[in-house]
């Protein structure tokens, strides 16, 4: 039997949301007071959430205490009151994070998906991770998963 636990987690940071591949103007109608030269922050809430086998041990799925400890190590300890840029998070050399990395809620919590995935116990697998903003903007992802590309020729069943 598998089940599902969601943990929350708080941390405060800040970002600027800038693309330069645009002007400025253009990045201020765009981005609007989220363009601000010195950024703007928020008050974040990271939902994690995973699924296992109930430990017939412990009755639980995971360890809670290992697995904040964990999560703090491996990802809070990296975003928490920090400026998020592609310099301080070092994503420059990151052939996996091609130039320009803008700081948008999207790219932050794909950022830290695999952080959070390298925190867990063996046995606890990773669902998603989720990255409230604001009390209505909420961004969720579940890694890699395939999608259909618009060149992809559509099938319909008769």
């Amino acid at each position: 039997m598998r089940v599902t636990l969601t943990r929350i987690y708080h941390f405060a940071g800040s970002h600027r949301l800038h693309s330069p591949k645009l002007s400025d103007e253009a990045n201020r109608t765009l981005f609007r007071e989220c363009n601000n030269q010195g950024g703007h922050g928020h008050n974040f809430f990271l939902h994690v959430t995973v699924t296992g086998p109930i430990d017939q041990r412990t009755g639980m799925i995971v360890n809670l205490g290992p697995l904040d400890a964990a999560i703090q190590e491996q990802v809070l300890r990296k975003v928490d009151h920090r400026f998020y840029s592609a310099e301080y998070l070092q994503l420059s050399e990151d052939p996996a994070h091609p130039e320009p990395w803008i700081a948008t809620s999207e790219n932050i919590i794909r950022l830290m998906y695999p952080w959070v995935q390298a925190a867990l116990p063996p046995g606890v697998t990773l669902v998603s991770v989720r990255l409230d903003e604001t009390a209505s903007n909420r961004f969720e992802y579940a890694g890699e998963q395939p999608m259909l590309q618009s060149s992809d020729p559509l099938e319909c069943a008769p």
